[in-house]
Parts: C-alpha cells; structure tokens; sequence
C-alpha cells in the first residue's frame, strides 16, 4: 500500500498545486489572503471535537494502564509536594519553604490537586493534563507552520511524547515546553502586538522550568527575523545564526562539556529506544518514514526553495543546537554535577493543503532540545536550619 494512502495528510499537497508565497512564508512584499473567519474556524473545530476527544483518550492510555505511572523523577516530585506540606502544618520542625521563581509549576499543581483528591489521582490527573498540553501544543505548533493539522503524523509524536522526558519523569521541564509550543503556535504570523502579548505565556512556562523557554525565545527571534527577510537573504541569516551556535559555549562563564556522539541525536529517533533495543526496529521505521516524506516533498518543490523556508531552517538550526551546544553546562551552585537529556524530539510532518487556504511545504518540522545541567544532592524545595 502506497505511503499517501496510510498518509494522506502528508500528501495531500500533490491534490493541486500550491504556491510558495503563502501564509506561512511572510516576505515584506507578500500580501497574506484571511479566507477564514473566526466562526468558520470556530465551527471546524466543533466538527472535529470528536475527533479530538477519541485522540485525547488514546493518546493518555499509557498514563492509566499500569498500577502506577512509570517515570522515574515523579516519585521525587511527589515525596517533595508530601514534604512541602508538612512543612506548612508545621508537622516538620527544622525545615522551612526556599522561595524559588522556577521549576516549581508542576509541584504546585500536584501540591493543590493532592490536597484535594490525594496523592494517587492527583498524579494521574496532573501528568494527563501535561501529556495533552505537550501532544495537542505540538499538533498546533504544526498546523500553524503547515497549514493543516497533520493528524496522520499523530502516531510518530506519540513514541516522541512518552520518549525520553516522560521516562525521566521530568515534568516541571515537560509542562514548560507544552506551554511553549502552544506559544510558538500562536506566535507564528501573528503580528506585533499579539507578539508582544502572547509572551505572557512564558512567565507560567520560566516557572515550569527556563530552559525550553530560552529555546523559545531563541525561535520565535528566529522566525521573526527570517519571515521579516527576504528569501534570497535567508540563506546567510541561517549561516549567522549557526556561527552564533558555535560561538556559545566560548563566552559561557561555566565549565562545559560536549561530545562528538552527540550527532547520533540529531534526528531524534534515538527516543524510540528508550525503552530497550527491542524497539530499535521502531526507530527504524521512523527514520525510512521521515526520509519518504523528505524526498517526496522535495520532489515537488526545489532543494533551495525549501531550505531557504524558515520551518526548514528553523528544524536546521535546531538540530545544529543538538550538535553543537555543550551536552552538559556545570553550574556552581549545585553540589553534585548529574547531567541529562532533558528532551529530544523530533516532529515530523508534512503540510497538507487547507480549506481555503494555501499551506507551505514542511520537508521536516523538527522540534527538539537538548539540554543538560547540575543538580544538588539535596532537595531544592526544602532546606534544613542548622
């Protein structure tokens, strides 16, 4: 069976012909046609609701069929959130609350839940929530740069979603690159103040955790500059922006470390076998699938016209951060340095043509982070007077 009868949404740019001076590809000559009106929108969404709902219920299987939710930093967020609140009822003498301005989001959601409905659905309920924010930010981000929900492609980001970070258990990072995405979503196109608001949405995602947003912010730079550019300039902003990746690590004022494997990480499908080699076929699979949608999008539109595109460049300059940021930035406030992926996604996709509008060709929508840092042996939530 040919691959655009499994896919259709990622072929269905060969349905007619489109042009690349679309929504999606801003130049400061380009007019952008608003065909959809704000109830048309409404009232498609309200059509797919059951579709979304089925998705949702599929997609948050692997949260529920198991005794106890398989990650491994989750018991540590519990054990905090249980501490925590001893510590307000004065049931822990000797220990007090450090205040603290990030990492704290999904602790504080589990802390409210908890108290409520305890421990063991609060965490059901609180790691669900972030799932669907992560899986549905992810789908919007990609309709937004492609123009069509490429819900075909939904499996793919499933193996990605409960990949590396849900393994890990690292939630509060997780819940912060869900927000993220939603924002990026609706930063793409927009125009400057609906910019300059939308970034109240990374104050709850520096909260959650720093890191995805200053991937963020780094992006939405990005992809401002570049939809401000005109195509032909776009290849040497690319090449800028690289040298700006490599000169990072040399005015870094903490010790780094990198590695050259680092390049095995690249396309993300290393996510696929977290879970044991017996998976390295689905990693596989991965990889000849995201190489097939490549080249037959590359068939139909130029190797240059797709490069020079900012969602092609946005995926490069991503995977160019995988390879060439440290693997690990050692900061002195900690005790004990533990370096970790925290996240290492690759979506994959395709644009389809939407109703009454032209989408541009996605090669790859590529989004992925990889970020490393130090952590104290120590709780930082609690902290013991002397």
């Amino acid at each position: 069976m040919p691959l655009s009868h499994i896919f259709p949404d990622a072929y269905a740019h060969r349905a007619r012909p489109l042009s690349f001076r679309s929504s999606t590809d801003i130049s400061p000559h380009a007019t952008v046609p608003e065909t959809a009106t704000f109830k048309s929108t409404v009232l498609i969404h309200l059509r797919r609701a059951p579709l979304y709902i089925v998705l949702s219920f599929l997609l948050l299987i692997p949260c529920f069929w198991q005794q106890h939710i398989q990650a491994a930093d989750l018991a540590s967020h519990i054990y905090n959130v249980w501490l925590t609140q001893l510590i307000r009822e004065g049931a822990a003498p000797g220990l007090w609350l450090a205040p603290q301005t990030n990492n704290i989001l999904f602790d504080s959601l589990l802390d409210v839940l908890s108290r409520h409905l305890g421990f063991e659905l609060a965490q059901r309920i609180a790691v669900s929530s972030i799932v669907l924010l992560l899986a549905w930010g992810c789908l919007f981000f990609l309709c937004r740069v492609s123009g069509s929900p490429p819900f075909s492609l939904l499996p793919c980001l499933a193996v990605l979603i409960y990949g590396v970070l849900f393994h890990a258990g690292f939630f509060n990072f997780y819940l912060s690159l869900g927000i993220c995405f939603w924002y990026l979503g609706l930063f793409w196109n927009s125009a400057l103040p609906t910019r300059l608001i939308l970034s109240a949405l990374l104050i709850p995602a520096w909260l959650a955790h720093p890191f995805p947003v200053v991937w963020t912010a780094g992006c939405a730079l990005y992809v401002a500059i570049a939809q401000a550019t005109s195509p032909r300039f776009r290849t040497a902003l690319l090449l800028l922006a690289i040298a700006c990746l490599l000169a990072a690590p040399l005015v870094l004022p903490y010790p780094c470390e990198w590695h050259a494997s680092q390049i095995f990480l690249l396309t993300g499908a290393n996510t696929a076998i977290v879970y044991g080699l017996k998976y390295v076929s689905v990693m596989i699979g991965l990889l000849v699938l995201w190489a097939s949608l490549l080249i037959h999008r590359a068939s139909a539109y130029s190797w240059i016209s797709i490069v020079n595109s900012p969602q092609a460049q946005l995926c490069i300059l991503t995977a160019a951060a995988v390879f060439l940021l440290p693997d690990a930035v050692l900061l002195p406030r900690y005790a004990v340095p533990f370096q970790f992926v925290a996240w290492s996604g690759h979506v994959t996709s395709a644009s389809a043509e939407s109703r009454g509008r032209p989408s541009f060709p996605i090669p790859v929508a590529h989004v992925s982070l990889r970020t490393n840092f130090s952590v104290s042996s120590r709780s930082p939530f609690v902290r013991s007077k002397t």
